[in-house]
C-alpha cells in the first residue's frame, strides 16, 4: 500500500533535510559575517538540525572558510536562511505525518488506516512541497523607485570638506562651512526596479565630529512619480561612541529632478544623536531617479 500511494516518500524526506541543511549553512554564514574582512573563519559546536529524526550536526564541529563579495548583505542572507528553515520544518512535519499514518514512525500508535487517510496525508505533503518550491522560485518583489547614476550603476557622489554645496548638521549644530567634513554617498536603489539595494555613507570627520561609515541594511522604497523619493530604514555604523549601539535609523532623500538634483541623509542613533548631511548641485549624470511600474 505504501509503495503504491507514496512512491515519492523518500524523495520528500531527503528534500526536507537538504533544505534544512542549506538553511543551517546560511545561518552560519550570516552569524559569521563580521562586516570587516571579507574572509571569515566560522566554527560552531553542538549545532543541531531540527526535525526530530536525526541531529545531523549534534556533537560535531562545523569549520569552513567563506569568501564574501563586497556587496554581501548579512541581513539578506539571514532572511533567506530563516525562510528556508521554515520551509524545512513544514516539509519535515509533512514527512512525520506520513510516517505516522504508515506506522513507520517508532512513536506512532497502532490502528487501522483507511484509503482516505492515506490520500489526505499525501495531498497535504504535496501542497507543502509545492508551496516550498513556489517560495524558492518566486521573483523578488518589485520596487517603487530606482536610483542609480546615468550609466545605471552605483551613484557615487563625493564632496570634500569645505564644499560650497554641502551642509552638515550634528545635533542641531551646523558645522563650519569651510570644515564640515568630506561626504561620500554611494549605492543604488532598486536596480532594474527589483529589490536590489545598496547604500553607504562615508563621513570624513572634522575637528569636533569624528569620522564614520554608515551602511543601510533595510530599505523602504515608495514610488517616486515626481522623481523625488524618501527612503527609510535601518543600518549600522562603525562608530558606536557617536551613535550608540547598532542598529540606527535613517532617512535618505534623493532628488532626481533635472537641473535641481540633490541628496540628503539623516541618521538617528540609538542614543538620540542626529547627523544630517545634504548636497545640492548634484550633476545630472551623478544621480538618476526613475519611478518603477
Amino acid at each position: 500500500m505504501s509503495q503504491a500511494y507514496f512512491p515519492n516518500f523518500s524523495l520528500r524526506f531527503r528534500s526536507a533535510f537538504r533544505m534544512e541543511a542549506l538553511a543551517v549553512r546560511q545561518v552560519l554564514l550570516a552569524r559569521g559575517y563580521s562586516g570587516g574582512g571579507r574572509q571569515i573563519e566560522t566554527e560552531f559546536t553542538s549545532m543541531s538540525c531540527s526535525g526530530g529524526h536525526k541531529n545531523y550536526l549534534d556533537e560535531s564541529e562545523v569549520s569552513y572558510t567563506v569568501e564574501f563579495e563586497d556587496n554581501t548583505d548579512p541581513n539578506s542572507i539571514l532572511s533567506d536562511a530563516l525562510e528556508n528553515l521554515e520551509n524545512a520544518e513544514e516539509i519535515n512535519e509533512a514527512a512525520e505525518n506520513i510516517q505516522q499514518v504508515l506506522g513507520t514512525d517508532p512513536e506512532s500508535t497502532e490502528g487501522s488506516v483507511t484509503l482516505n487517510d492515506l490520500l489526505a496525508v499525501n495531498e497535504l505533503a504535496d501542497e507543502t512541497l509545492q508551496q516550498a518550491i513556489s517560495d524558492e522560485l518566486a521573483p523578488p518583489p518589485i520596487c517603487g523607485c530606482m536610483a542609480t547614476n546615468q550609466a545605471g550603476n552605483n551613484f557615487d557622489i563625493n564632496r570634500g570638506t569645505g564644499d560650497n554645496f554641502t551642509t552638515v548638521i550634528v545635533n542641531a549644530v551646523v558645522q563650519p562651512p569651510n570644515d564640515h567634513g568630506s561626504v561620500i554617498y554611494n549605492g543604488h536603489i532598486c536596480q532594474s526596479c527589483m529589490s536590489d539595494n545598496e547604500f553607504t555613507f562615508t563621513y570624513g570627520g572634522n575637528d569636533t565630529v569624528p569620522a564614520f561609515v554608515f551602511t543601510a541594511t533595510t530599505f523602504n522604497v515608495p514610488h517616486c512619480a515626481n522623481q523625488i523619493v524618501t527612503i527609510t530604514g535601518q543600518g549600522i555604523t562603525d562608530n558606536p561612541a557617536l551613535f550608540g549601539p547598532n542598529p540606527v535609523s535613517y532617512s535618505l532623500v534623493l532628488n532626481g529632478v533635472m537641473g535641481s538634483k540633490s541628496i540628503s541623509i539623516l541618521i538617528t542613533g540609538s542614543n538620540g544623536t542626529t547627523f544630517f548631511a545634504t548636497t545640492t548641485q548634484v550633476g545630472n549624470g551623478e544621480l538618476v531617479v526613475t519611478n518603477c511600474p
